[in-house]
C-alpha cells in the first residue's frame, strides 16, 4: 500500500520546520478533537492519523526512517497516498471498479481489498464526510459494499470492517451492513469446519463400505 504523506496530512509542504509542524498539529487537533463530536467513530480515526502524522514528523529518529521511507519510495516511482477532494475519490473509484470489473476477482481478493482500502482511507473518508454530502458518502459507500460482496469472505470482510464508522452516518444503510458482516462471519465459521465434515462423512462411508464387504 502507498507511504502515507504525513505533511499532507498536516496540510505541510515537504520539508516544513519543526515551528510550522506543531502549528499546523494544534489546528488541526483543536479543529478534529474527538470530543467536538463524540461518538463519532471516523473523527477518532482521523484524530489518529493527524497524531501519528505529528508523532512522525516531531521525532527525530522516526522521522529520518521516514524520510528514508519517502525516498525509497520516490526512486522506486510510487505514488503517496495524497489527499484528495470527495469527487476526486468518487471518480477514482469508478475507475476503480472498471479495472478490477476486469480480473478473476476470487484469485485477486486480497489485491483488491487493498486498493480499495488504500483509495477510501480514513483520511480521504473522512475527507468526504465533512462535506456534509451525504448522498457523494453513501454512494461510495455503496459502490464499496457491491465490491466488498464480490470477494471471498476474508478480503470482503476487511473493506466492510474498515468502513464501518462511516456507515454509521447512515442508520438504515449500517443495518444491512452489520447483516453482511455477520453473514460473511457465518460463512467462514462454516468454511472452516467444512473440511472437518467432508473428512467425517468421507469415514463413516468407508466404514459403512468394510461393514458391509465383512458380511
Amino acid at each position: 500500500m502507498p507511504t502515507k504523506d504525513y505533511y499532507q496530512i498536516l496540510n505541510l509542504q515537504p520539508g516544513a520546520d519543526a515551528k510550522a509542524i506543531k502549528r499546523a498539529y494544534r489546528q488541526l487537533a483543536m479543529l478534529h478533537h474527538p470530543d467536538k463530536k463524540p461518538g463519532d467513530a471516523s473523527a477518532h480515526l482521523y484524530f489518529q492519523e493527524i497524531q501519528t502524522a505529528y508523532t512522525v514528523l516531531t521525532d527525530p529518529i522516526q522521522k529520518e526512517l521516514y524520510l528514508q521511507e519517502r525516498w525509497l519510495e520516490k526512486s522506486k516511482g510510487r505514488d503517496f497516498e495524497q489527499v484528495m477532494d470527495p469527487y476526486q475519490v468518487l471518480s477514482s473509484f469508478i475507475e476503480l471498479e472498471k479495472e478490477i470489473a476486469h480480473w478473476e476477482k476470487q484469485r485477486n481478493s486480497s489485491h483488491i481489498a487493498d486498493a480499495v482500502i488504500s483509495l477510501l482511507s480514513t483520511v480521504r473518508m473522512t475527507s468526504i464526510q465533512s462535506q456534509n454530502d451525504h448522498q457523494l458518502s453513501l454512494q461510495i459507500l455503496q459502490c464499496a459494499k457491491k465490491i466488498a460482496t464480490s470477494l471471498n469472505s476474508s478480503s470482503g470482510r476487511r473493506i466492510l470492517e474498515h468502513l464501518s464508522p462511516f456507515a454509521k452516518e447512515f442508520p438504515s444503510h449500517y443495518s444491512e451492513w452489520e447483516i453482511e458482516l455477520k453473514q460473511i462471519a457465518t460463512r467462514e465459521y462454516w468454511k472452516s469446519w467444512r473440511a472437518v465434515f467432508i473428512g467425517l462423512f468421507t469415514c463413516l462411508i468407508c466404514l459403512l463400505f468394510y461393514y458391509l464387504t465383512r458380511r
